[in-house]
């Protein structure tokens, strides 16, 4: 007995999974964080995909951004390396994790390693051709990082692109400028299959796949039951829904911020509007004064009178009130000329009195008035 548990204590590391790490610009603590997990990150995608892979790998950890993207750039990925966060080739059994880049984005590397994980078994065990959507959906799908997805797609576009079919969005999943985009919707239609459909029924359609040649249509529809072209309808449906949420959700989050925008606009516009108009006056004004010059000595304050006005006003008094004043007045200034008009006005006889109605009327009656 004693000799059986030890064959089976010496046989069970040739059995295991040999992992051969490069760790580039990466500390040692991190390389052995990650070493670690790998095991429960196979057994992840194993239970969220249904397929099993016991094969070795090549894991290289990239520390740098610019050493990946020289490393990407030899292994021929065509996305930009920024874009980039690992990529998996599952001929060669390698993995390849952009840790400057998770860390940028401050994602979870464990997602991550789960997502090239699955492209790594996919690549490995399914031998039939499959859309792009497809397998970014799926890989996306396993992720299973809702935190990270948050975090992704709060960095989308406000209304993310509309796709037709499900081959346009392959387009986008291979354009550098709608990527992004184009994965998080990759992810969107997945999880709309496996509402749609169940698990069960997507680790079918995964497990058909695994034979060559079988065209995935033809799969899609042995396991689900519905054509892809309904499926295809009824996902790009949903998406357009989403994308139309989201839009409102957006106003209805930031409608105050937008208001307040759109006043300080408002308020601007009216300010320079008010600095062009003031500035428009004073050109004209301006060129008003170039045309026609205004008399310098000219001003609304009225001159104090002088000593030759104040004696031609005495002598044309003198010579008008000769007869009815003593003389001119002794004294010229205001107090003096006040005194002089209220004593030429006591002097003057006064007025005539208006006769009253019934006095006019009385005169006109009496034939013994001699000035009737």
């Amino acid at each position: 007995m004693r000799t059986l548990l030890i064959i089976l204590m010496l046989a069970a590391p040739l059995g295991a999974r040999s992992v051969a790490t490069v760790a580039l610009d990466v500390s040692a603590g991190r390389k052995l964080r990650i070493e670690a997990a790998l095991d429960a990150a196979f057994e992840h995608v194993e239970r969220k995909t249904g397929l099993r892979d016991e094969g070795d790998l090549n894991l290289t950890l990239v520390g740098d951004a610019q050493r990946f993207a020289d490393l990407a750039s030899h292994d021929g990925v065509s996305l930009n390396a920024e874009n980039v966060l690992g990529y998996a080739d599952s001929g060669a059994r390698r993995l390849v994790l952009n840790l400057a880049a998770i860390d940028e984005r401050r994602l979870n590397e464990l997602g991550v390693l789960r997502h090239e994980l699955a492209h790594l078994v996919m690549g490995s065990a399914l031998l039939s051709k499959r859309p792009l959507w497809f397998e970014e959906g799926v890989a996306l799908w396993v992720e299973n990082m809702p935190l990270d997805a948050l975090t992704e797609s709060s960095a989308i576009d406000i209304v993310p692109p509309s796709y037709e079919t499900l081959n346009q969005l392959d387009l986008g999943l291979r354009d550098n400028r709608q990527a992004g985009a184009a994965y998080g919707q990759a992810r969107a239609i997945v999880e709309f299959l496996a509402r749609r459909h169940g698990d069960e029924k997507l680790r079918a359609l995964l497990q058909e796949l695994r034979a060559p040649g079988v065209g995935f249509s033809a799969a899609f529809r042995e396991i689900t039951g519905e054509e892809l072209r309904t499926f295809e309808t009824a996902a790009l449906g949903e998406l357009e829904a989403r994308r139309q949420s989201r839009f409102l959700l957006f106003l209805g989050a930031n409608w105050w911020w937008m208001l307040f925008t759109f006043a300080a606009a408002l308020a601007m516009l009216a300010w320079l509007k008010r600095r062009k108009r003031v500035k428009q006056l004073v050109d004209d004004w301006e060129e008003q004064e170039k045309l026609y010059p205004s008399d310098p000595s000219w001003s609304y304050a009225q001159d104090d009178p002088t000593e030759e006005f104040r004696e031609s006003l005495k002598k044309r008094i003198s010579e008008r009130d000769q007869e009815d004043a003593p003389g001119p007045p002794p004294d010229i200034s205001d107090e003096g000329l006040k005194h002089w008009y209220d004593k030429r006005n006591e002097q003057k006889p006064p007025a005539p009195k208006t006769p009253s109605a019934e006095e006019l009327k009385q005169w006109l009656e009496d034939p013994k008035d001699p000035n009737r």
